[in-house]
């Protein structure tokens, strides 16, 4: 049977993620955590830090659209990501934040998501678009 990380492979692009900008590592953390709880841009960046007990490697999630709220385990690789991530942004209670602190937007994220899976290339002044 085959695991989430055979079937996309997010070693090479946390890496890839976190070297692209200053926000990489919360710009990795996101994804991964959307990815593997199957979140919507919506539930992600509502998050709040008393949703995730890391103690216990427990994530409560309140679904969105009328969804069931549950309880998730956390894996190692998130546990250690959302502990970075508790130490390097400032004191906020959401877990996603953008650089004014205030808490990410689902445009932001959305706008997140696509810069890491079509990064600009140098040189590329206008990031595929025409002038």
């Amino acid at each position: 049977m085959s695991t989430p990380s055979d079937l996309f492979p997010l070693g090479a692009f946390d890496h890839k993620v976190t070297k692209q900008n200053r926000s990489g590592h919360r710009d990795a953390t996101a994804i991964l955590v959307a990815y593997r709880h199957g979140l919507r841009a919506s539930e992600l960046v509502a998050l709040r830090w008393d949703d995730i007990d890391l103690a216990t490697g427990r994530l409560h999630v309140r679904r969105a659209k009328s969804g069931d709220a549950s309880v998730h385990p956390i894996s190692a690789r998130e546990s250690r990501a959302l502990r970075k991530l508790l130490r390097e942004a400032p004191a906020s209670p959401y877990v996603f934040i953008s650089e004014r602190h205030a808490p990410l937007s689902v445009a932001g994220y959305q706008r997140m998501v696509a810069r890491a899976f079509n990064p600009k290339k140098k040189g590329d002044r206008h990031n595929g678009r025409s002038p």
